[in-house]
């Protein structure tokens, strides 16, 4: 049996990352701002980012397209509805945005590491062997211009090796794969509260789990819908 093509280019965790950094941007300006139009505008801007974050493309541009139309309709009485129509304007913002970073993050290719936590080696060397369907490399140190998997049932190797990607330009996401939800490696996971939230999913794995459509979902979510 061959390889799973997935035919993804990767870069959604960098992407949610940057988008999360804009809003916070922005809200800080909207703290600092004392003009209620400027208001308006920042909070349709913030609205457009969290609006756009897990839009696919097209729906992004057909919000947009929505949101122009209201303005349109509005402009009949701009005194009336001029903070209404400030905010549309910031919420067009806000999606134009979007649609510039996922031109700029799913154009290319980009390097990637998917980090498999597990609760013991038994568990990780039935994932371990799925892996020989999947276009992913086994993770080598040091060697970062590839799409690569790292899995390992040792907590500090895992926090060990993201430390040292997180400090370079590839995307990374780490899965916690236990037996049950009593799992005592989910009581250690405090350990990766310094990674994003974005980047970390866990997976209860059951005797009737299919490890090759976990494995297919998991690597699903990373690609532009």
């Amino acid at each position: 049996m061959g390889k799973r093509k997935f035919g993804i280019t990767w870069g959604r965790m960098n992407y949610y990352s940057r988008v999360k950094e804009l809003v916070k941007e922005r809200e800080q300006e909207l703290a600092e701002s004392e003009e209620q139009r400027e208001q308006f505008r920042l909070l349709g801007v913030i609205n457009g980012l969290a609006a756009g974050e897990g839009m696919p493309h097209r729906n992004a541009i057909e919000a947009m397209a929505a949101a122009k139309q209201e303005i349109q309709e509005l402009s009949d009485d701009v005194e009336l509805f001029q903070y209404e129509i400030e905010f549309q304007k910031g919420f067009i913002k806000g999606l134009e945005q979007i649609l510039m970073l996922n031109r700029g993050y799913f154009k290319e290719p980009v390097p990637f590491v998917l980090f498999g936590l597990f609760d013991d080696g038994q568990l990780l060397g039935k994932y371990d062997a799925a892996m020989q369907f999947s276009d992913l490399e086994r993770y080598v140190p040091g060697s970062l211009n590839r799409q690569q998997y790292f899995f390992s049932d040792q907590l500090d190797e895992i926090v060990s090796e993201v430390a040292y990607i997180a400090r370079r330009d590839v995307d990374f996401a780490v899965v916690l794969v236990v037996k049950d939800k009593s799992s005592q490696l989910l009581g250690r996971a405090k350990e990766l509260s310094h990674i994003e939230p974005h980047r970390v999913s866990i997976v209860i794995d059951k005797e009737e789990l299919n490890v090759r459509r976990m494995i297919d979902r998991v690597l699903g979510f990373h690609s532009l819908g």
